[in-house]
């Protein structure tokens, strides 16, 4: 990858774990993914495949995935009970 592109990619990330770029998501997208949620016979590779189309969706589930790993890894994590 170039020193652009990393850069580039870099400065994204960042804006998007700041809060600081908002990307949104389709209406058409949001229910496609709520339909596919709901179904109960879906797989999680068809589940990955509709959020994988759309940038903004799959940004912000990686980041919600992203902050109990991270408090984690920081000791900041509680037990199931919350104490």
């Amino acid at each position: 990858m170039s020193k652009l592109a990393e850069k580039v990619q870099k400065e994204l990330i960042q804006a998007i774990d700041n809060d600081e770029l908002v990307l949104p998501t389709l209406p058409e997208v949001a229910l496609k993914v709520r339909e596919a949620a709901e179904d109960p016979d879906i797989s999680i590779p068809q589940l990955s495949k509709v959020i994988g189309n759309d940038a903004a969706l799959t940004a912000r589930i990686i980041k919600v995935v992203k902050q109990p790993a991270a408090a984690h890894q920081q000791g900041n994590h509680r037990p199931a009970n919350g104490r």
